[in-house]
């Protein structure tokens, strides 16, 4: 369904198969667009049947997720004051985790960190599968390391470790841990699950993961000064970034190529060389491997270099528009035993 056939429903209900074309729809915009999707959710929104069903209900968390990915705080009460009646809950299944994962992401992107901890443990006593488990774990993860409680997110990893058995769940759970092992400098222990994290997303060929959790673990050779290893392990993942053909990736290994030339093989760079690092700077500052490019940048001690990565990350941000966004209580049972 598309937005221009809007047109043909403004002037009654939609019916099921319109429902489930607009679902779709939506569904497909979250991915591409999210300010499109919400846009085109607040032009159904009146259209939507008024009595639960399953379709009714997935329409209105869609659009619950555009409007917290696109900060629409209006349209999140409204989405969640629909789902979290009763009826609406039990139109589908594992409607309070369905509810409790997008509301306590809207708390942490608003800077509500406690109620977003509470309502991801909320989540917990309703996840039913590994897959939902570890969703959950990594929101609170996410929280942890805003908040800066790495010993916390340590633990809570650690122990769901013991607890899932499905192998790409837990290279997930590796890698997350390998961030905060690095957050903490305890290098050897980031590399040691980097490289379980790595060995299963090599055995699955998934060019995405190993890329990214391959860079992870390249980095903390580099840290290490952990040469022979980083020679190792870097065929493998050069392979796997080229596959992924993601521009931040193929960026990214560049440097760490370079910074062993530099620092164990005791080269010169080239102009060309110090062209492209410089030319990769805008792309990777946006990534989160920002911090390691600063440290990259000390590591070479290239002034040119310097000068650019200091003009680029001392440039001005935009002011930041300021609005009163408060706390938005889901009113639904935390434990699973006392939902009705």
């Amino acid at each position: 369904m598309l937005l221009s056939s809007l047109s043909v429903m403004l002037t009654t209900l939609m019916s099921p198969a319109q429902l489930f074309g607009a679902l779709n729809e939506l569904k497909a915009l979250n991915q591409r667009s999210p300010n499109q999707a919400i846009s085109y959710y607040q032009n159904i929104n009146s259209h939507i049947p008024t009595a639960p069903s399953k379709g009714s209900m997935e329409i209105h968390l869609s659009g619950m997720e555009a409007a917290i990915r696109t900060d629409t705080h209006i349209m999140v009460r409204s989405a969640l004051k629909v789902t979290s009646q009763h009826d609406w809950v039990r139109s589908v299944e594992d409607g309070e985790f369905k509810i409790f994962v997008p509301m306590a992401i809207y708390h942490r992107r608003i800077g509500d960190h406690s109620y977003a901890e509470y309502l991801n443990k909320c989540a917990l006593t309703y996840a039913k599968s590994e897959q939902q488990l570890s969703k959950v774990v990594s929101n609170l993860s996410v929280i942890y390391r805003y908040t800066e409680q790495h010993n916390k997110a340590i633990q809570l990893l650690k122990e769901q470790l013991n607890v899932v058995s499905t192998k790409s769940i837990k290279a997930g759970l590796y890698n997350n841990l390998g961030n905060f092992y690095q957050l903490q400098s305890r290098y050897i222990d980031a590399k040691s699950v980097y490289k379980k994290a790595f060995l299963i997303h090599s055995m699955n060929n998934n060019a995405f993961l190993s890329s990214s959790v391959g860079l992870n673990l390249l980095k903390t050779m580099i840290s290490t000064s952990n040469w022979s290893d980083f020679s190792r392990f870097e065929p493998a993942v050069s392979q796997f970034v080229e596959q992924s053909e993601h521009p931040d990736f193929i960026a990214y290994l560049y440097w760490q190529k370079l910074i062993v030339s530099v620092k164990h093989q005791d080269k010169k760079l080239t102009a060309e060389q110090v062209k492209k690092l410089k030319e990769s700077m805008p792309l990777l500052h946006t990534t989160e491997v920002s911090p390691s490019i600063t440290e990259f940048v000390n590591l070479i001690n290239h002034s040119e270099l310097a000068n650019a990565w200091r003009i680029l990350i001392d440039q001005p941000h935009e002011p930041i528009r300021e609005q009163v966004v408060s706390r938005i209580p889901v009113a639904l049972p935390c434990t699973k035993n006392n939902a009705a």
